[in-house]
This record gives C-alpha cells, structure tokens and sequence, in this order.
C-alpha cells in the first residue's frame, strides 16, 4: 500500500497509523526515532516501523510481518510514537515544522519474516 500526502502550503505537520495488529503481544518491533532518522538523498529522511516474528498459536506458521516506512523532505528530528507491545500497530510521527510532501508505505511479510 502506498499513501502520498501533499500540501501546496506545507501545512502537514505529522502522520499517524492505528490499528491492532492481532499478534496476540507476541514476535517483537523495532523502529527508529527522531535522533536516528533513516538518511536519503537531496535531503530526505525517513522512519520505520517492523512488526514480524509473532507465532499463531498452536500452528506451525507464524503471522505476516507488518512493515511502514515513511520518508520526505525536511523530516529530521520527528517525535515518533510507537505501541507498547506488537499488538498495537501505532506509529505517529509529529514533524518539527509543515512540510509539503510526505511518503508512506506499508508492506507484509510472509509468515513473520523480518
């Protein structure tokens, strides 16, 4: 899935993603924040969310990995805000100031690949 926002007045000042991802808290997360942004090109930046590695009970296969990547111009240092335990699928990010344009993919992974 792929989400392209934009604003002629830079006026997007954050982006958020909710929901529960029914991984029953198990398999684990990692992300990065607002002092590690990932670096691009001309200036871009960016920010991950992985949820991967959780097990459905009582079954040899696990659930499909839950991966988001945002990226854009002049997003360093975004205060990011992710879920306490791999049930949440909440990544919030709130940009230091507007911005015009902000990129957002989201993609599965089969059976909790990373």
């Amino acid at each position: 899935f792929v989400f392209i926002a934009r604003s002629a007045n830079a006026q997007i000042d954050g982006l958020m993603v909710a929901g529960n991802l029914g991984a029953d808290e198990g398999g684990q997360q990692r992300f990065n924040t607002g002092s590690n942004p990932l670096r691009g090109p001309s200036g871009t930046f960016g920010y991950y969310k992985q949820t991967y590695g959780a097990d459905a009970p009582g079954l040899s296969l696990a659930d499909p990995s839950v991966n988001h990547l945002v990226w854009g111009h002049d997003l360093e240092g975004a205060v990011v805000t992710v879920g306490t335990t791999t049930e949440s699928d909440l990544h919030e990010l709130h940009f230091k100031n507007g911005v015009s344009l902000v990129h957002y993919v989201l993609w599965a992974g089969e059976e909790g690949y990373q």
